[in-house]
C-alpha cells in the first residue's frame, strides 16, 4: 500500500471517516498498470457535500499537511501530504446545463459519482479502510484488454463536456490503449462542439498528447477524427497531397508523422515538426519536372504563428516554433562558416541547434543529413564570440582617419564589412581586417 493511503487509513480509523473514504480515478488505474501515478483523488461518501473539505482539514490537523485549498462550490479541497498533491471530494451527482459547461453539483452516493466520470479506466474506487475495490463500469477487465471506453452513452458523456474528446484520445495515446467503436464513433460526431470549449483546454490536452509515450497513435487520433483539422484547417487537405515529388517516399501526413518521431520529446519540437509542412497545401504546383512546394516553409510558419497564438502558446514558443519552421529548408546546401556564425549571432546558441534537430529529422537523404549534422558539429565545437561581445580591432575613429571622412553610411558600410570578415575568419590579424577594408573602400 502507498505510504499515503496508509498514513490516511490509520488517521481515519475510529472516526465518521472510516469506511467511507474511497481511492479513485486514475491512480487506481495506474495500480493495475504497474504504473506510478503522483496525484490521488480521494473520494468521501455519506457525509454530506461538504465530506471531502472536513477530510481534509481532519488531514491538515493530523498531519500538518499544507492549508487546504477549498472550492466550495464543487465541495473539493486540495492538499499537500508526504510531497503528493491529493484532491479531496464528496460523493456528488453532476448536472450539465449545456450553456456555461459549468456543472451543477448535488450529493450523490458512490454510484453517482462512478456515473459522473468519463471513462471505465477512470472509474474504479478503492476503499482506504476495508481495502476492497468497487468497480460498478468494468473498468479494471477494460484496463486488462487496453481499452478506451465511456462509463455510459457516449453521446451523454460528450455532450455534458465536450473536451472529454481530447481526453480519450490523450489516454490512448499515454497508456497505448484503443479506442472502443462506439465512443470512437461519437467522439467524430461531437467535433464541432468543442467551440463550446476555450483554446486554453483544449491546447492543454493537445500538449499532453504530443509528448505523450503513443504520441503517434495520439495524432494519427486527432487527425482521422477531425479535431486536428477543426485546430488548424489545412489538414483538412492532407489527404490532397498524397505525392510529394521525387524525394519524399511517403504521403505529407505520413512524412509528418515521421518527422515528428525523429525529433526530441518535448511540446516544442514536436508542434514544430507536425507544422513545418503544413504550407505545402497552399503552394503545391505541378510542373513538367515534377512537384513543388516553393516558399512552402514561410507559408507554413504563418499558419503556425496564427494557429499557437490564437491558443494562447507563450512568446518564446511562438518564437522558437515559427523560426524553426521557416529555417528547416536552410539546410540544404552546404553552408559557409561565417553564413552560420550570422545565424548563432542572430538567434543564439540554443535556438539555433533547436532549428537543426528539427533540419535533421526533415532529412531523408544521406547527403543532406551530412550537412545538417557536419552544421552541429561545427557549432557545439567552434569558439565563436557573440556580436556583443566582438572586439573590432578596426574602429569608426580609425576609420575616419584612415581616410579622412565624416561619420555617415560609409563608416558604417565599412564596419559592417570588418565585421563579416571577422565573422568568417575571427582569428584575423589587424593587418589583414585593413586589407579587406582597403580593397572595399
Amino acid at each position: 500500500m502507498n505510504i499515503t493511503i496508509k498514513k490516511i487509513q490509520d488517521t481515519i480509523k475510529n472516526t465518521q471517516f472510516e469506511g467511507k473514504v474511497y481511492v479513485a480515478g486514475g491512480f487506481v488505474r495506474d495500480h493495475f498498470m504497474n504504473r506510478d501515478s503522483k496525484d490521488i483523488d480521494l473520494v468521501v461518501v455519506g457525509l454530506g457535500i461538504n465530506g471531502g473539505i472536513e477530510l481534509a482539514y481532519h488531514l491538515h490537523k493530523m498531519y500538518n499537511t499544507s492549508t487546504p485549498v477549498v472550492f466550495k462550490r464543487f465541495g473539493t479541497a486540495q492538499i499537500v501530504l508526504n510531497g503528493e498533491e491529493i484532491e479531496i471530494v464528496a460523493a456528488r451527482k453532476e448536472t450539465y446545463n449545456f450553456k456555461d459547461r459549468m456543472p451543477i453539483v448535488s450529493e450523490g452516493n458512490i454510484e453517482d459519482d462512478v456515473n459522473r466520470r468519463d471513462f471505465t479506466i477512470n472509474s474504479i474506487f478503492y476503499n482506504i479502510s476495508n481495502e476492497s475495490f468497487v468497480d460498478l463500469k468494468g473498468g479494471i477487465i477494460d484496463i486488462q484488454k487496453g481499452i478506451i471506453r465511456t462509463t455510459s452513452d457516449p453521446n451523454i458523456i460528450f455532450a455534458e463536456d465536450p473536451l472529454r474528446i481530447m481526453r480519450a484520445i490523450r489516454f490512448s495515446a499515454q497508456l497505448g490503449f484503443d479506442i472502443e467503436r462506439e465512443t470512437w464513433t461519437a467522439i467524430v460526431k461531437y467535433v464541432p462542439w468543442l467551440k463550446n470549449i476555450s483554446n486554453e483546454r483544449i491546447k492543454d490536452e493537445f500538449n499532453k498528447i504530443l509528448v505523450a509515450e503513443h504520441f503517434v497513435r495520439g495524432i494519427d487520433d486527432l487527425y482521422r477524427s477531425g479535431i486536428l483539422g477543426y485546430m488548424i484547417k489545412q489538414f483538412n487537405q492532407f489527404d490532397d497531397i498524397q505525392d510529394q515529388g521525387k524525394f519524399h517516399t511517403k504521403n505529407l501526413f505520413n512524412h509528418t508523422l515521421e518527422v515528428m518521431m525523429g525529433v526530441p520529446a518535448t511540446v516544442e519540437h514536436r508542434l514544430a515538426a507536425l507544422l513545418h509542412d503544413v504550407g505545402k497545401v497552399n503552394t503545391m504546383t505541378v510542373e513538367e519536372d515534377g512537384i513543388h512546394f516553393y516558399q512552402h516553409q514561410f507559408h507554413s510558419k504563418r499558419i503556425a504563428k496564427n494557429f499557437m497564438v490564437r491558443y494562447k502558446y507563450t512568446n518564446e514558443q511562438i518564437e522558437w516554433v515559427t523560426n524553426s519552421i521557416s529555417m528547416h529548408m536552410s539546410f540544404i546546401d552546404m553552408m559557409k562558416d561565417s553564413t552560420i556564425r550570422k545565424m548563432v549571432n542572430q538567434y543564439g546558441k540554443e535556438q539555433f541547434l533547436f532549428f537543426t534537430d528539427l533540419g535533421l529529422a526533415d532529412s531523408k537523404r544521406p547527403e543532406r543529413k551530412a550537412i545538417v549534422q557536419s552544421v552541429v558539429d561545427f557549432v557545439k565545437t567552434d569558439n565563436y564570440v557573440p556580436e556583443q561581445q566582438m572586439k573590432m580591432p578596426v574602429n569608426g575613429d580609425m576609420i575616419m582617419e584612415h581616410f579622412n571622412i565624416k561619420p555617415g553610411k560609409e563608416v558604417g558600410r565599412l564596419l559592417a564589412i570588418e565585421k563579416d570578415f571577422l565573422f568568417e575568419f575571427p582569428e584575423a590579424s589587424i593587418e589583414e581586417i585593413w586589407e579587406v577594408i582597403n580593397n572595399n573602400k
